[in-house]
């Protein structure tokens, strides 16, 4: 409103490393599709965690199929894909988890 730039910035940088939000942390948006997708973003969850990130959700997706989702912060995505890797590997989810690496 008062269209001071440099105030909002400043801010919104000062919250953005407080609460880990990107630019000093990288998100990865993670959903799971149809049955037993709350079982299978719950492991992903596990997964995540083990591997250091923070975890946020899951929650419901609203729609025709069973759809789960969490939001994963964390400082290196690169070590989260390579623990997601070997999940998918192992579980075969068969394309019902979706990866959305900085989702906009």
């Amino acid at each position: 409103a008062r269209a001071d730039y440099r105030f909002f910035l400043t801010r919104e940088l000062e919250q953005r490393r407080e609460l880990s939000y990107p630019p000093f942390s990288e998100l990865i948006k993670i959903g799971a599709r149809g049955a037993g997708a709350s079982r299978d973003i719950e492991e992903v969850g596990r997964v995540c965690r083990d591997a250091g990130a923070t975890v946020l959700g899951p929650i419901a997706i609203r729609g025709g199929d069973e759809s789960w989702q969490v939001l994963v912060k964390c400082s290196d995505a690169m070590d989260i894909a390579d623990a997601l890797r070997e999940l998918v590997r192992r579980a075969r989810f068969g394309g019902r988890v979706r990866i959305d690496v900085d989702p906009r």
